[in-house]
Parts: structure tokens; sequence; C-alpha cells
């Protein structure tokens, strides 16, 4: 599982919270550590974790502040219309038999609300890519970064991202504006995008994750539900299907096994 390192937000928030720019670190002795974020009561805290979680979970029906402040709020209203906004993590995992040290990768994206009307749409553009000697998180062109005053406009920022891939292939810089593609891309960097979705339905009661497990663990049958939704892709519900169904086809004849076959049967037809 990831751990975030530091994050940089720029030109993001309301009026009453604005990141304008802000850089967080949440490492020690050169590693990512626990850390708590204090703020009073509207400083920002859960636009924060909002951005964070849609820099990794990229689905603006997920948009955390919909699900905890109100099902009208829409990513473009923290987003200044004409300015470019960026959310840019440092983070590290750990991946078994590749390597014990951890693997530093840098996860972002830039966000442009096109204009000022209430149904503005947002341009987006993603990018990842593994920091190295002159392509680092300090080396990108954004307010706040290196005490620069300025970021590039979102097409500018395109074309750096270019340039970058071209001069440091080691880096294996990747870009592009498709959610699938960012979410297959966040998978195979196993940043495992699928949990932070579930960690967004975990905070969308500020405070309240036992009401969570309260809704969602009330009986067994809604705890096996939830946990099956934690441990398995939707996206691989097709497969999973067929793999319940090699197992029914085994256990038809056993006489034992009836309440396991039955659930099976029942978990199956749900997933097709």
């Amino acid at each position: 599982m990831l751990k975030l390192r530091k994050c940089h937000l720029a030109a993001i928030g309301n009026r009453n919270a604005r990141f304008s720019p802000v850089n967080l670190d949440f490492t020690g002795d050169a590693a990512a550590v626990n850390s708590v974020v204090f703020l009073e009561n509207g400083g920002g805290k859960t636009t924060l974790a909002a951005f964070l979680y849609l820099t990794l979970w990229p689905e603006q029906n997920h948009f955390l502040l919909k699900k905890a402040k109100d099902s009208q709020v829409r990513v473009a209203d923290y987003l200044m219309p004409g300015q470019t906004a960026y959310c840019v993590l440092e983070c590290e995992t750990r991946i078994a038999g590749v390597s014990e040290q951890p693997i530093i990768r840098i996860i972002g994206q830039v966000l442009q609300r096109r204009d000022a009307t209430d149904r503005s749409p947002i341009q987006r553009h993603f990018f990842t890519f593994l920091p190295c000697e002159g392509l680092n998180l300090d080396d990108l062109p954004i307010h706040g970064i290196n005490s620069r005053q300025t970021s590039l406009s979102i097409d500018d920022f395109r074309a750096w991202l270019r340039e970058q891939r071209a001069t440091f292939p080691a880096a294996e810089l990747w870009e592009g504006s498709s959610n699938e593609e960012y979410l297959q891309k966040l998978r195979d960097i196993h940043a495992e995008p699928e949990l932070v979705r579930v960690q967004v339905d975990l905070n969308k009661r500020e405070g309240g994750i036992d009401d969570h497990f309260k809704e969602h663990c009330a009986d067994s049958r809604r705890f096996v539900h939830t946990f099956l939704d934690l441990a398995l892709q939707s996206a691989k519900a097709d497969e999973t299907a067929a793999v319940l169904q090699t197992f029914l086809s085994e256990w038809l004849n056993i006489g034992h096994l009836e309440d396991e076959t039955l659930f099976c049967e029942e978990f199956a037809s749900s997933l097709v």
C-alpha cells in the first residue's frame, strides 16, 4: 500500500480555505511516517483529503466533498476559472519480491476549470514518474515549488512533461488524460486505486467511521458483501464469477458442502 511522503497543492480550495499554494512534508528520517494534520474547523482538512483521494481515485462521482458535505458539490467549485490547479503527491511503496527498499514515485494531476458557469467542465491531465537526478518533486514548474511565483498553464505543462520524458527515460514518465488509462496505470504501479475508493467511502462521514461499519456490517450477509468489496476489483467481476462457477461444478456432488455451493451460486449471480 502507498504511503504518502509529501504533497503539494496549488490554486485549489474555496475562498475560505484556499491552498495557494501549500506544501506538506510527512517524512521522518527520510521515510514516510504517520502524521496528524491539525486545523481548526473550516481550515480545509476535508478539502485536502478530497484532492489527495481524487489524485489516487480520479472518479469525480466519488469526490469526498460530494459524499461528506453536499451531494451537489462539484470539483469545479474548488477551482477558480482560468487558473491552473495542481495536486502532486510523493509516495513510497514496497513490492514483495521486487525490492527491499521502498520505491518512491511522483503521482499528480493538473486541473483547469474552463469558465465561471455553474456547469463548467474541467480539463484534467494525469502524470506519474520515478524521481531521478534532474527530475523530482522540487523540479516541477508549479507555483510554490522552489519559490516559483507562477505555474505553467495546463497546455504548457503537458508540453513540459513530454520534454522531460524524452530527456529522462529512466524516470518512466507516464502522462495522459483518460480516467480509464490512468486507473490502469495506478494499478500497474501498485497504487491500489480500488483500496483508495474504499477509503473515500469510509471517510464520507467526518469522524464517523464506526457508522460505516454499523451500516455495512450489521449482519453476516452485509459483512460478507463489504469484505468482498474490499478484496475484489469490480473490473474483475466477470473473472471472479467464472472462478466461482468452476468451483460450483466441482462441489455439486459433494453432499456436505451445500452451504458453500449456495453461497457461490448467489454470489456469482450478483456479479453478472
